[in-house]
């Protein structure tokens, strides 16, 4: 049964090809954004901007809606995001959230989770986001490919009620930022991993 099919400038209507094209396409951006100095060089870590720059950077060849606050309602796995009519109310509270150490960071991390302003693609880009911004201020990263996908999901889930599982399961997988070339490529394929995309190993692109 062919499934929903976001409109894309591709012009694919099968829901598995877009997902497979999605997954490389936007691997292949992660990796260009590690191996180059973009993220610094604008001076917007930490920022609500920042995350709407790396949205449109991950998705601007695939999406028209690359970087652009979602004006419709989305829902996944029976759970209702922050209504569209709300975000940038909720943006301008977020924003005011002071990142003095790695815990504040990852707590304006889980309410933009919470929030998820995008049509699509809100986890990768968040992680990105989270990862540059701990860099950035303390030398730090998530160590993902460390992380259990049903734990990390299952706290997520719970994080809407209760922060404090998710905020210290990150916390208690951070590492240093000066990683390789081999855990960088294991954390980018297991943060597509967390999203249910697991067709192409990010060392392979």
């Amino acid at each position: 049964m062919k499934g929903y099919v976001l409109e894309n400038k591709l012009g694919i209507s099968s829901s598995e090809e877009l997902k497979r094209t999605e997954e490389k396409l936007t691997k292949i951006k992660c990796i260009e954004l590690w191996n180059s100095n973009i993220l610094n060089e604008n001076n917007l870590s930490g920022t609500f901007e920042q995350l709407v720059f790396i949205h449109n950077y991950l998705f601007q060849d695939l999406y028209n809606f690359a970087g652009e606050i979602r004006s419709e309602n989305i829902s996944k796995d029976g759970f209702s995001f922050a209504p569209a009519r709300y975000i940038n109310q909720s943006i301008k509270w977020i924003e005011e959230i002071e990142l003095k150490d790695e815990k504040a960071i990852i707590e304006k991390y889980i309410e933009l989770n919470i929030l998820h302003p995008f049509r699509e693609g809100n986890g990768r880009s968040m992680r990105v986001w989270l990862d540059n911004t701990l860099s950035n201020k303390f030398n730090k990263v998530v160590n993902w490919s460390n992380i259990n996908s049903n734990e990390y999901l299952n706290a997520i889930k719970k994080s809407v009620v209760d922060s404090k599982e998710l905020n210290q399961l990150i916390l208690n997988n951070l590492i240093d930022d000066n990683i390789d070339e081999y855990i960088l490529f294991k954390n980018i394929d297991k943060s597509y991993e967390y999203e249910d995309m697991y067709e192409f190993k990010t060392k392979d692109l």
